[in-house]
């Protein structure tokens, strides 16, 4: 396998900017109709929106663009960060669990996840296309199947016909 990248879906981005506008704005209808002052309400209320413009508008966007998955046929390496960048990597050969996780309707929300367990640890690929969710699980559940065990047998699947 050569080295593949990928990106986040970006219907998740989308999905998550709608959900922090809707609570913004539901925070703010709240602030009206809760007996206070009008200065109070307008505070808090502009305290909400502010709120939403820097993280709805600014860091989640920003912060999931910056979100990149590397497979190399030893490893995976996923970038993450807006100011500070983490790196994080498996090594295939410590794989020992693989999932996928899909939401109703992730092909139109991005809310596909696939979980990588290894040896003392664990990584989790976010908001994936629903395809390329797919096509990591099967690739990390097709190396798991095949790859050799300590003792130098080839690991099968027992059910197998």
């Amino acid at each position: 396998m050569e080295q593949k990248q990928y990106k986040t879906a970006p219907q998740a981005k989308y999905l998550l900017q709608g959900l922090t506008f809707l609570i913004s704005l539901i925070l703010c209808l709240l602030f009206f109709f809760l007996d206070m002052s009008k200065c109070a309400t307008l505070l808090l209320s502009g305290g909400c929106l502010l709120v939403w413009i820097i993280i709805g508008l600014f860091y989640l966007p920003m912060s999931l663009d910056r979100i990149r998955i590397t497979v190399t046929d030893s490893r995976i390496t996923m970038d993450s960060g807006l100011f500070l960048i983490r790196s994080r990597s498996l090594l295939l050969r410590s794989l020992q669990l693989s999932s996928i996780i899909r939401t109703p309707f992730s092909q139109y929300t991005g809310l596909n996840f696939v979980p990588l367990h290894a040896y003392g640890g664990s990584l989790i690929l976010p908001f994936l296309k629903r395809k390329d969710a797919q096509e990591l699980y099967d690739t990390f559940t097709a190396y798991l199947l095949t790859r050799p065990s300590p003792d130098g047998a080839q690991t099968e699947d027992s059910h197998a016909s």
